[in-house]
């Protein structure tokens, strides 16, 4: 008689748990006898139900393993750039393009306070952002999230907890908030689209390891907006005016050697213009220097409603300003001069619900085009020009004499 070995693999029924979940290894031996028909078999079967499981978990933890290591290496790429950033607009294009990769099935939002914490703004937005479903302006007691201060998941409620910012079919997403030495900076807002695909374990476990994701991601970006926050406030203490927060003097000289040489290689005009409140210390000895203070406040307040914002309005000193106006010709120079001398004169101001007498400004202008000159020629020429409009009377534009430029 011959015999031939059979290994085969098995799903038995299993009478006891009525299933078909049990895994057979079966063994079995065919005797042949000597005119090749079948005389009978030996077999065994062995169940390795356990084992086959156990490698199956095995497989999946080592798969959620490797792609929570992929996602952490990706946040410390995103801390990395944040680390070396100079300001908070530097950081939303670097937000935006490692969003997407970190929660690259999702749609999402970086919502920050503005400056008087009044609303929370739309900073930069990442996935399909046609689609999102969340305003790009938002009361801060429109977020369920902003209003606790935690977290705040929305998962197949039908709306029912869905906050006002959100618009209605967006059942599965989750509002995380930014939030750093007990200061509310805004907040992450992500719409789970790859949830909808999902259903039991599966989509809990989606949802899960989603939330944890973004509380990762939240913390790490509060760390470094405070941080910017922070250096940009110090930033500007040493650069702007502490009454008008105009840029100071030691800005505006830094701002025209660069602007100098930019428009001297740029082959641009360049304008200076030197402007002095008249009568400004008799003013303060008859009103005093509050009333003085809200006068330098409310000029300074025209200043930046009248230019450009590539313009560097400063304040020189005491009631002396000086604006730096790149790219631009001489004609236009002039004319916004004395154009801001006119809306000077008829400016019409109250203190203590009393109104002021009427205000005006004198007005030098230097202009140079395609020339390289020290700084302090333009200037000496923008206040010589100055001193000669105070001569003839004030409340008027002179343009200096001085030439610079260079056909």
């Amino acid at each position: 008689m011959k015999l031939i070995n059979h290994l085969q693999w098995n799903t038995a029924y299993d009478a006891v748990m009525g299933n078909t979940d049990t895994l057979l290894i079966t063994v079995s031996h065919t005797y042949i006898d000597g005119h090749g028909r079948f005389a009978g078999f030996v077999g065994s079967s062995t169940d390795i139900t356990e084992q086959k499981l156990s490698e199956d978990e095995l497989k999946k933890s080592h798969q959620e393993l490797t792609q929570y290591n992929y996602e952490m290496n990706l946040i410390n790429q995103l801390n990395s750039y944040l680390q070396v950033c100079r300001s908070v607009d530097e950081t939303y294009p670097i937000v935006s393009y490692y969003a997407e990769q970190i929660f690259p099935d999702c749609t999402g939002a970086l919502y920050l306070f503005n400056d008087k914490k009044t609303l929370v703004e739309s900073m930069t937005t990442w996935g399909i952002t046609e689609h999102i479903k969340s305003a790009p302006v938002i009361a801060p007691d429109d977020c369920w999230s902003l209003r606790q201060g935690k977290e705040h998941t929305t998962l197949d409620n039908d709306g029912r907890l869905r906050c006002k910012h959100v618009s209605e079919g967006v059942s599965n997403y989750i509002c995380e908030p930014i939030i750093a030495q007990g200061e509310m900076l805004g907040m992450l807002h992500i719409e789970f689209n790859g949830a909808k695909h999902k259903v039991g374990e599966e989509k809990t476990y989606y949802v899960e390891s989603r939330k944890r994701l973004v509380k990762i991601t939240a913390d790490n970006l509060a760390l470094s907006l405070v941080s910017l926050k922070l250096k940009e406030a110090l930033q500007s203490q040493s650069v702007r005016d502490p009454l008008t927060y105009l840029f100071n003097r030691r800005f505006m000289e830094e701002s025209l050697e660069r602007e100098i040489h930019r428009c001297a290689r740029a082959q641009h005009g360049l304008g200076l213009i030197l402007s002095d409140i008249d009568h400004f210390k008799q003013f303060n000895d008859d009103y005093g220097h509050d009333a003085g203070d809200l006068v330098l406040v409310e000029y300074a307040n025209i200043l930046k409603s009248h230019f450009r914002s590539s313009d560097v309005i400063c304040r020189y000193g005491g009631e002396e300003f000086i604006i730096i106006m790149p790219d631009i010709d001489k004609a236009d120079l002039i004319k916004r001069a004395e154009m801001l001398c006119q809306e000077v004169a008829a400016w019409e101001l109250l203190y203590q619900n009393k109104p002021l007498p009427s205000i005006t400004a004198s007005f030098g202008v230097a202009y140079l085009h395609n020339t390289l000159v020290e700084k302090s020629d333009i200037i000496k020429a923008a206040d010589v020009a100055l001193y000669e409009a105070k001569n003839n009377g004030r409340n008027q534009v002179v343009v200096s004499s001085t030439e610079f430029i260079d056909v």
